[in-house]
């Protein structure tokens, strides 16, 4: 009876794990997802070209992108609607598939809750995101409906940066359906 119960609890939890949201999976999991909603503080960092040049020919790590400036605490004000952005469900094209190749990470996002930490990676030439945590990457995805948001914010906390500055807050229009 102990042994089918085991067998259950096992079957129920691998069945849970794989059929999370794909928001959950993007963050990497619930307590991920509530450092962002409800962090004690939130930096943002300037990235600069991934080892290899830029743009890269192959996919390169958001982890190895050098940091160029930073960290700038994102103000109060920002920080709310920037996690209201990155949590909600329709923020993200989960159907969506874009030809612009690999990734540019340009922006690092990290909040903090207590000793905890998630990283948010933006590629603002595709609006695609990557999350990270303790050098293990989550998942990527397309934030083309939040874009206007992000852009607005990081216009305020890197109020100098002439890349930052002539970013559109409109959408690219690259958008495919898979």
């Amino acid at each position: 009876m102990v042994a089918v119960v085991t067998a259950c609890a096992i079957i129920g939890g691998a069945y849970a794990y794989f059929n999370r949201s794909p928001l959950v999976k993007l963050f990497g999991g619930v307590s991920n997802m509530r450092v962002v909603r409800h962090p004690t503080r939130v930096e943002a960092y300037l990235l600069g070209d991934p080892p290899g040049g830029s743009p890269p020919e192959h996919y390169v790590s958001p982890l190895d992108y050098p940091v160029t400036a930073g960290p700038i605490v994102v103000p109060s004000n920002s920080v709310g609607i920037i996690s209201e952005a990155l949590l909600a469900n329709d923020t993200y094209g989960w159907e969506w598939d874009k030809a612009c190749g690999p990734p540019v990470y340009g922006v690092k996002l990290s909040f903090y809750q207590a000793k905890d930490r998630l990283d948010v990676y933006l590629c603002f030439q595709c609006d695609v995101l990557t999350t990270a945590r303790d050098g293990q990457v989550f998942g990527s995805e397309d934030f083309d409906n939040a874009r206007h948001v992000l852009v607005k914010a990081l216009k305020q906390v890197f109020p100098n940066d002439k890349v930052i500055e002539e970013l559109s807050e409109q959408r690219l229009g690259i958008i495919g359906v898979r």
